[in-house]
């Protein structure tokens, strides 16, 4: 396998053969499962460690089930991280913050009194249309070169990208 970051040969440290999606649940038991190599390999070079394999986004998040709980514990790790950029002067109370892979977008809810505006990204629809009515608006898009210009040009810089 060769590296993502450099490009120079990887050597397989862990790898735990074919596996089946951990969201991708199946609707009997007699329907097939598709499994799908899970190995991590290790850059000597530059010390990258990388999945061998990367399912195609399409299978990975066309039907994702995982949705982020809803739990004190996080919503105290949510409230010192927001505290913590404002004293840092990274945030704004007026500032614009951004989050790709926001999922269901409780970050953002509970950043939303904090700033000026909140966005998500998620490529998940369901889970996408999920953050929007709980009124989290959320883009159901991939994050990338093609998208990021895009967003910017739409929604304006952020302050703080998550």
């Amino acid at each position: 396998m060769i590296c993502r970051i450099c490009g120079q040969k990887t050597n397989t440290i862990i790898d735990l053969g074919s596996v089946p999606l951990a969201n991708r649940l199946k609707k009997s038991a007699a329907e097939p499962e598709d499994r799908y190599p899970l190995n991590m390999e290790f850059c000597n070079n530059c010390g990258n460690l990388q999945l061998g394999y990367c399912v195609n986004t399409n299978v990975l998040y066309d039907d994702y089930l995982y949705i982020t709980p809803d739990s004190p514990t996080l919503d105290s790790h949510y409230d010192r991280l927001i505290h913590f950029m404002q004293r840092q002067g990274y945030l704004p109370a007026n500032g614009f913050l951004f989050e790709f892979g926001s999922n269901v977008g409780r970050f953002l809810q509970r950043a939303k009194p904090h700033v000026g505006r909140i966005l998500g990204l998620d490529p998940a629809r369901t889970i996408a249309e999920r953050a929007s009515a709980s009124g989290v608006p959320t883009i159901c898009a991939y994050f990338g070169a093609d998208t990021a210009p895009a967003i910017a040009a739409a929604h304006g810089r952020a302050d703080v990208v998550v």
